[in-house]
């Protein structure tokens, strides 16, 4: 629980007419994290015969998906288990079906657009007052111009078809070689490109558009219902899908394999849970099969946590997975983040609003369901500070019943202050003793009290030192100053000149959990102005009624937007800036079984 999974490294080998069965045994066990094999003596093996017809499958329905997917279940089909014929058969009585209609569509797109341009121009001209296309051509002295006025204009040397009005469609005609007038035509229009087609009549011809484009919408529309039905008949090639992305996950995993002539060998990590069972398994496939297990520090991460505590590796998962050889930090997330998530929102009503929103969530959005249950146990933290901050609402009672105040934030900065400094203290002092932890199991005793423990009595010297300065201690000042050099020179010499640098960072680090206190009193302040700015609406008439309980939804939800990213956003701060730094490393891979479905138990 508070180390990654143990997993064990094993080395599969066996005859290479076995490999194809042996694949399929892993598959199915799905427990094996299966490594490239990189050393040189054997050569790398090459997928099964079926993979580039598998590929070739899957290609064609990702085409076939990007027609009528949105037509398909959401959800995907269980792996069907048809041969690659049969299940090229399908494919391509789909495909073919689905090719006819797209291109059918595409022609009626094409023509639409088409339509469209012309559309355009006949209603250009319709405004224009043109009636016909004869108007437009077959003139010896005269030229045309077309466009949209930029004012009203009066050309005495010219015809004029327009309203006449800023921005209405013109069609000018002036006479050839006179150049003042041409001028002023461009200086009156935004050209518009219009070409003479036929001597069709303008009126007939847009209607006849019009009519077009009505056919080819409800053509289009039939079109997508024979879609619809080719999805809705085809419901199983989510199952032929996700059974060609199996044989094909199979097919290319022997080129993660060391494969010769006669044999073939396989290397990964498998959890020791699982470790009987694949021997069960292996050995079960000929007598000829070898399973060597032993330890490996360089295994990749399976995290494993009570389902309390669950949803919070997805701070390690958006960060960086705990190597497999150090402690799992999310019992160390699960505790403090919600604590200072409610420390910095700390008000019942909020945390009600937030409870009941990520509650009726949850069962609509499964992908970021971890992030919706932190919110649940933040929002628990939130009611619970609420309560004894005594705040609902940035108000001190509930329905007219006095809530009782433990600890008034507003009114006790200084105190507030000083628990923000007292819970980073304890924070950054877990992160070391943490640290000490991993050091010890690593390198042993004594490099854990130089790296880690050094510190722990640099915090002790200064506290001793404050507390006779203060009066507080009948301590000779030369004990603490002694205390804390004797610190510094553990600390170089456990974590090299690096960590003696870091030293004055110590107080910037826990001086920096100041923000808890700091968006707290934010928080509270802003709900306090909301309530003081409805208040006076509420002794006038409905409307001024109705106007403050406007302010108050709209003023509260501003700021409970705004603590729920503050706190989310400075929680996960405190974690990977200041604490983090004391006791982990990260960079850990995750642990991917070979096979299909959830890990068999």
């Amino acid at each position: 629980m508070f180390h990654p999974e143990k997993m064990s490294r094993v080395t599969i080998a066996a005859p290479k007419a076995y490999m194809e069965k042996a694949i399929g045994i892993l598959y199915d066990l799905n427990a094996l994290h299966i490594e490239d094999y990189t050393d040189k003596e054997l050569p790398i093996g090459s997928p099964l015969g079926d993979a580039e017809k598998a590929s070739e499958l899957l290609l064609d329905l990702t085409a076939i998906k990007s027609v009528i997917g949105g037509w398909l279940p959401k959800k995907g089909g269980v792996a069907s288990d048809v041969s690659l014929e049969e299940a090229a058969r399908d494919v391509k009585s789909v495909r073919e079906e689905v090719s006819r209609l797209y291109e059918r569509k595409k022609a009626l797109e094409d023509e639409e657009a088409d339509l469209g341009r012309e559309e355009k121009t006949l209603m250009f001209l319709k405004e224009a007052g043109i009636s016909s296309f004869d108007q437009l051509s077959g003139y010896a002295t005269l030229e045309m111009a077309c466009g949209y006025l930029k004012k009203p204009v009066a050309l005495k040397e010219a015809i004029v078809f327009s309203a006449n009005r800023e921005k209405s469609p013109a069609v000018i005609f002036y006479r050839k070689g006179d150049e003042d007038t041409k001028k002023a035509v461009q200086e009156s229009l935004t050209e518009e490109r219009v070409e003479a087609a036929g001597n069709r009549d303008v009126s007939a011809s847009l209607h006849a558009a019009l009519e077009r484009k009505k056919e080819i919408m409800r053509g289009k529309q039939e079109i997508d219902e024979g879609l619809k039905k080719v999805a809705e008949s085809s419901g199983r090639l989510l199952s032929i899908e996700a059974g060609l992305n199996e044989r094909l996950k199979k097919s290319e995993a022997p080129l993660k394999f060391a494969v010769s002539s006669n044999a073939f060998v396989i290397q990964g990590w498998v959890p020791e849970k699982n470790m009987g069972r694949l021997e069960e398994k292996i050995k079960s496939l000929t007598k000829e099969a070898y399973l060597r297990a032993e330890e490996d520090e360089n295994a990749p991460t399976k995290l494993e946590n009570p389902r309390i505590a669950k949803p919070f590796e997805f701070f390690l998962n958006l960060y960086s997975l705990p190597r497999y050889d150090e402690i799992d930090p999310t019992w160390f997330i699960f505790l403090s983040f919600p604590i200072f998530y409610g420390f910095m929102l700390g008000d019942i009503g909020y945390g009600l609003v937030i409870l009941g929103l990520s509650l009726a969530l949850r069962p609509k959005f499964r992908e970021i369901r971890a992030l919706i249950d932190i919110s649940i146990i933040s929002a628990i933290s939130t009611i619970i500070f609420g309560l004894i901050f005594g705040e609902f609402f940035g108000a001190e009672e509930i329905l007219g019943n006095h809530l009782t105040v433990y600890f008034h934030r507003i009114e006790q900065v200084s105190e507030l202050i000083m628990a923000s400094a007292i819970i980073g203290l304890v924070h950054v002092n877990a992160g070391f003793m943490l640290g000490f932890l991993n050091e010890k199991r690593h390198h042993g005793w004594a490099k854990a009290i130089l790296a880690k423990g050094s510190w722990l009595l640099l915090e002790a010297g200064a506290a001793l030192s404050a507390l006779s300065a203060l009066g507080y201690a009948n301590v000779d000042m030369m004990v603490p100053v002694a205390v804390m050099l004797a610190s510094v020179a553990m600390i170089l010499k456990g974590e090299g000149i690096a960590g003696v640098f870091e030293v004055p960072a110590l107080l910037a680090n826990v001086l920096s959990y100041a923000r808890l206190a700091a968006i707290g009193l934010a928080s509270a302040s802003l709900a306090l102005v909301v309530n003081e700015m409805a208040e006076p609406l509420f002794h006038g008439g409905p409307l001024m009624i109705a106007l403050g309980i406007a302010v108050l939804v709209i003023g509260h939800s501003i700021n409970i937007a705004m603590g729920i990213m503050d706190a989310f956003l400075q929680s996960m701060r405190l974690h990977y800036v200041e604490a983090f730094g004391k006791f982990y490393k990260g960079s850990g891979k995750p642990y991917a079984p070979f096979g299909g479905g959830k890990e068999d138990k």
